[in-house]
């Protein structure tokens, strides 16, 4: 069923479209805006895939350690129904190394959990041309993804699955602000996952991003952001994880360039600035590169 849906999703990614005319342009401004931060224009159609590297490093050396290594591709499509109602889906694709203390490495390529939500403005200063917009999401986190184990047959650590196989409920509220050639934009949001496959369960997360964009041309823009999220612990067969919760922040540059009017290319690094996770716990640099494009 999974492999079914995954084909169904890309082949709606790869079809071909009509063409028509610039949807950024339609919504009265020119700002270069990547999936999620864009003003609502109706009936706009947006695509994006995004390429992205990670490490985790989780426990202590010698003892009990688990290095991660993830390369992943998403998918993404959102739909702006009408002038203020936006609908979004995300589907990860991952491939994963997991070694553990003794050398053992364990490999997984597949779906990720997927990401459905629905984001509505509840004001703007102008019905065209914004300065300032609110808008409120919701969402759920969808259990498609696999559960890893080991050679014996026994379910890794949470934090070395590539999902957490439940549903995980989200709010959010963001604003953003546009005053050519400068905007920004700041969002917060909290998640509460459920219990999942193998009574795995990860711990209930806030989530807070902010960020400013200087756009010197219609073509480029420079953006620096931060972003942070605190976690609760999480838990395996009831048993609290040892190296779970607490909090992170992460400095993330990035370049955006159009070198079409309907498509987007952002590069950006995700650097960790501050480490106040549990336990023993390091996240590493996360450099990632975004291509948007409308039809």
């Amino acid at each position: 069923m999974r492999t079914l849906l995954l084909a169904l999703f890309t082949w709606s990614l790869l079809s071909p479209a009509p063409a028509q005319a610039c949807a950024a342009c339609a919504s009265g401004d020119p700002t270069l805006t990547v999936m999620g931060t864009g003003k609502p224009s109706a009936g706009r159609l947006r695509f994006a895939a995004e390429v992205r590297m990670r490490t985790d490093a989780i426990g202590e050396r010698g003892v009990n350690r688990l290095d991660l290594r993830e390369e992943s591709l998403s998918l993404g499509a959102s739909w702006t129904m009408n002038a203020t109602t936006t609908w979004a889906v995300r589907a990860p694709l991952v491939r994963r190394s997991v070694e553990d203390v003794s050398g053992a490495i364990d490999r997984v390529v597949g779906l990720a959990d997927s990401e459905l939500r629905v984001r509505h403005t509840v004001y703007t200063d102008r019905a065209t041309a914004a300065g300032h917009l609110v808008t409120v999401a919701a969402g759920s986190g969808l259990p498609t993804g696999s559960v890893l184990t080991d050679d014996a047959g026994v379910p890794l650590p949470i934090h070395a699955q590539p999902g957490t196989g439940a549903f995980v409920p989200m709010l959010g509220l963001s604003w953003g602000g546009f005053s050519p050639p400068w905007s920004s934009f700041v969002g917060l949001s909290a998640w509460w996952p459920l219990e999942g496959d193998l009574s795995l369960q990860a711990g209930r997360s806030l989530r807070a991003s902010a960020a400013g964009q200087w756009q010197p041309s219609s073509s480029w823009a420079f953006r620096m952001g931060v972003d942070g999220r605190w976690d609760g612990v999480s838990k395996e067969q009831g048993a609290t994880e040892p190296d779970s919760g607490g909090g992170i922040l992460f400095a993330s540059p990035e370049v955006l360039w159009s070198p079409s009017a309907d498509l987007l290319i952002g590069l950006a690094i995700r650097w960790p600035v501050l480490n106040a996770l549990r336990g023993r716990h390091e996240e590493g640099p996360v450099p990632s590169l975004t291509l948007t494009w409308d039809v």
